[in-house]
């Protein structure tokens, strides 16, 4: 049987209790969002038993499930969430929250991916990378989810996020990930199948080629390519200094 639990941290605890107004308001959001969290399991456990204890899925989809699993369900809380706090300052503290995931994912991986090309540590590479790109995936979907429900343009009012998915290629990406995750979110509790969780996958397909690395299935099992060409400069000026 799929259980969840809450716990809730002394500052959470404090908050809730505490004289100050903007700190209870605080305290109450953040205690929904993981009532939401729990209601969230109990939905998909009625429409699909067994789902929530069971494999994600076999070979490529369940190594790319990996990345994406709870994304949905962040999507939801923070739209069942967004009405008990403070609509402006929870979408402006998340937006901060993707541009710095963002720039650190665009920074960290490809110098992860250069120190590739020295030791051949696939795991390693793969260990600095993924948790990058889930970061980007969950953050993404906590502001979209907020602001669907808020009813305001996720890219907010200055160019900071913008100008960060901009820079990253991933501004086309950033719409249809949020239609994705509206279409979903109006399907709540009538999924057919699992396969619509999964469909998410694209999107971590989506991060990985952005910072260089393709994945696809073969029979041997799931295999990763980190096209060389993608670093030639930066080999190349190594030499020169060299």
């Amino acid at each position: 049987m799929a259980k969840g639990r809450i716990v809730l941290s002394s500052s959470v605890s404090g908050a809730l209790i505490s004289e100050d107004e903007k700190q209870r308001v605080w305290g109450r959001y953040a205690l929904v969002r993981q009532l939401a969290s729990v209601a969230l399991m109990e939905i998909v456990e009625r429409r699909l038993p067994g789902t929530l204890l069971g494999p994600a899925g076999e070979g490529i989809d369940g190594w790319l499930y990996a990345s994406l699993d709870g994304v949905p369900e962040r999507y939801a809380a923070s739209w069942m969430a967004a009405p008990f706090g403070k609509s402006d300052g929870i979408a402006d503290g998340f937006r901060e929250l993707l541009a710095a995931a963002i720039d650190r994912m665009m920074t960290a991986v490809p110098r992860e991916r250069l120190a590739y090309r020295e030791h051949g540590d696939l795991e390693k590479l793969l260990g600095a990378a993924l948790p990058a790109i889930r970061y980007v995936l969950m953050i993404s979907a906590d502001l979209l989810g907020h602001c669907a429900f808020a009813e305001e343009p996720p890219l907010g009012r200055t160019n900071v996020l913008r100008d960060t998915l901009d820079r990253a290629g991933l501004r086309a990406w950033f719409d249809v990930y949020s239609s994705d995750l509206a279409r979903f979110h109006h399907r709540s509790g009538r999924w057919e199948s699992f396969e619509e969780f999964l469909a998410f996958n694209i999107h971590a397909e989506r991060l990985l080629m952005t910072v260089g690395m393709f994945v696809w299935e073969a029979p041997e099992g799931v295999r990763v390519e980190v096209p060389l060409g993608t670093d030639l400069n930066s080999l190349f000026g190594r030499m020169r200094r060299g």
